[in-house]
Order: C-alpha cells, then structure tokens, then sequence
C-alpha cells in the first residue's frame, strides 16, 4: 500500500486530480472521524476535511517525502480543527447528554466508532490539545513521533501530555 501512495502522491503532485481523489479515499473515513471527535459537530467536521484536502490539493507539492502524505494530510487536518475549536469555544457552551446521543445516532454503524458515548464524553472535557493527542494515539493509532510531526511539539511533550490525559480519562471513567 506505502508504494502505491507513494506512486499517486507523485501523480498527483504532477496535477493529476484522480490521483490525488483516490489518496483522498484511501483514508476519507479516518480522516472525518478524527475530525469528528475533535469538533463533535457533524457539520464541522466535514467542512474541517473539506478545508484540509482543499488546502493539501493546493500545497501538494509542497511535500517532499510521498510516503508522509498521510501524516502531512492529518497535519493540515489538525490545524483546521484548532482552528474551528478556537471559533466554536467562542460561540457555544458544551454539549448536553441528550445532544450527544442525538448526533452519535445520527452516525451510520458502518463508521467503525472507536469510543463509546461515555468516554466520548469525558475526552470533549479535555483540552483541545489533549484531546487531539489522545485521538492521534488511541483512535488513530499514530506513535508519539508522529503525533509530534502532526502538531508540531516535542515528541517528549507528546508522551507526558498523552499519560496525564490519559491519566484524568481513567480516573474520570473509574469514579463516574
């Protein structure tokens, strides 16, 4: 699979717009569901993807690795959603239960949900980086390396911010 990515990443940084439509849907699903977590906005989450492959058609040849294109995409993905959570933090209060289950009910169980509504809950209390973090490594499955590359901090910060995020869902979890 790395070398056939690789092998449409060069087409499409050469204009070819099937190329790049066929990366895009190699990993579509992962991509709307990290934004979803991240922004727990149906809506929002798809106009987060949209943007990001929007801006990595653009910038596609900017990349100089073909076999980071992945990371590179849920890079551009990660700082759309920053930037969406910093504009919704102004304009709405935290989700209701009610609410919650509403828009988990609205997702099609093919969408392979990795969390269930009661953790799901507990990370939109962390912070907007933690809860990057912790859907980068638990939901994605990405090492703390390259988390780091993603959100450009150290892979140290990576770890230590991942354990006491980690640390506060457990205990949350655990006494609830």
């Amino acid at each position: 699979m790395d070398k056939k990515m690789a092998d449409l990443v060069l087409l499409a940084q050469q204009g070819e717009v099937n190329a790049f439509g066929e990366l895009y849907s190699l990993f579509w699903q992962e991509l709307y569901r990290f934004s979803y977590y991240c922004l727990s906005d149906r809506q929002d989450a798809e106009d987060a993807v949209q943007e990001a492959a929007v801006d990595a058609w653009s910038n596609i040849g900017s990349l100089k690795n073909p076999n980071c294109f992945k990371n590179w995409f849920f890079s551009i993905l990660s700082a759309k959603c920053s930037k969406k959570i910093r504009h919704i933090m102004r304009r709405r209060q935290q989700l209701t239960f009610d609410e919650l289950q509403n828009q988990a009910d609205t997702l099609s169980p093919d969408r392979d949900i990795a969390l269930s509504l009661e953790i799901y809950q507990h990370i939109l209390k962390l912070k907007a980086d933690d809860r990057m973090i912790v859907l980068l490594s638990v939901v994605q499955g990405y090492k703390s390396h390259e988390i780091s590359s993603i959100l450009g901090i150290n892979a140290n910060t990576v770890r230590s911010r991942l354990h006491r995020a980690l640390q506060k869902l457990k205990n949350h979890i655990s006494y609830d």
